[in-house]
């Protein structure tokens, strides 16, 4: 996948977060959660570090792309619980230094975060 700039300025971020497989409505989870840090999030998109990107066989980022039956969500977590999202991912690579998390993430969100929700999850 390329590397694409983002479309708006990305605000730096330190919070958990975690990526999954569902179904297409949300409803059933399709994979366990691969836990890491987001890096940078905007209204649109956040960029994510992991440790890996492949869980029971399945690649996080290609699955979705080659079945509809798969799609990507990230989970936020936030003082209120849990957010959860749908997203794409537009561009991933890999750290070629050994860092515990090298896998890194550009997501696309496909709805739009409020100014609120921003707020909330960047801790301001």
């Amino acid at each position: 996948m390329t590397n694409e700039q983002p479309r708006e300025h990305r605000f730096p971020c330190q919070g958990e977060a975690a990526l999954f497989l569902s179904d297409k409505n949300g409803h059933t989870s399709m994979s366990r959660r691969l836990h890491g840090r987001l890096v940078d999030i905007s209204c649109h998109g956040a960029s994510l570090a992991l440790a890996e990107i492949i869980t029971e066989r399945l690649h996080l980022i290609y699955t979705p792309m080659e079945s509809d039956r798969y799609h990507l969500r990230l989970v936020l977590h936030m003082e209120e619980g849990e957010l959860i999202l749908p997203v794409q991912a537009i561009w991933f690579n890999k750290k070629i230094n050994h860092e515990e998390l090298p896998f890194r993430i550009g997501l696309k969100f496909l709805e739009p975060l409020t100014s609120e929700q921003l707020k909330k999850i960047q801790g301001v």
